[in-house]
């Protein structure tokens, strides 16, 4: 399962207190681990807010803000494939 941690500044929650996380300088990689939670769930998670929220729904600036789906479906139509 995925954690969002939400509510104004002092609120009381905080990802240091949710999470042990570390960065590696330089490589732009954050390293978060969620004590009890499991990898392929997380996994799962991802996949599913990928397919169902991010392709489906988020619009992209560098596609002429329209989504991953959509562009494609354009894509598809103008290249005449199906």
């Amino acid at each position: 399962m995925l954690f969002l941690a939400t509510g104004p500044p002092g609120a009381g929650i905080s990802a240091a207190s949710l999470c042990k996380s570390t960065a590696k300088p330089g490589t732009g990689t954050v390293k978060v681990r969620l004590p009890g939670v499991n990898t392929q769930a997380a996994i799962a998670d991802i996949r599913e807010y990928v397919a169902l929220y991010y392709n489906s729904k988020r619009l992209h600036s560098t596609l002429g803000y329209k989504t991953p789906m959509n562009y494609e479906k354009n894509l598809n139509k103008v290249s005449g494939n199906s």
